[in-house]
């Protein structure tokens, strides 16, 4: 794991911390809501965030800088991976259709 900076060690550790409806819960309660949720565990939880080196999978933006937030598919329940809360939340608007975002690209080249 790399050595965190001054910077980074100001925010909360996305290792450690999960928030549900915005309360900080313990290690218990995130085993229990990442296994009902989305059938992982913590470790597995941990694993993606270091194989993921920290940051989302869309953007880059470190979890340093941003809340990660769980992505997975709503049709089979399968993680897909940790995102940034902004690129979480876009999917969920353009409802993870590759359609959708492949046309949004297009009307965006298009505008400029």
């Amino acid at each position: 794991m790399k050595k965190r900076t001054k910077r980074e060690n100001s925010g909360p550790d996305p290792l450690l911390t999960m928030m549900y409806n915005g309360v900080s819960i313990g290690r218990d309660d995130k085993e229990s809501y990442l296994n009902r949720n989305y059938d992982i565990s913590v470790r597995e939880y941990q694993d993606m965030l270091v194989s993921q080196c920290f940051r989302c999978l869309i953007c880059n933006k470190g979890f340093d800088e941003a809340k990660p937030h769980i992505d997975h598919n709503h049709t089979t329940g399968k993680v897909r991976g940790i995102l940034c809360s902004n690129c979480n939340t876009g999917l969920g608007m353009f409802r993870d259709s590759t359609l959708n975002l492949a046309n949004a690209i297009v009307y965006l080249k298009e505008s400029e």
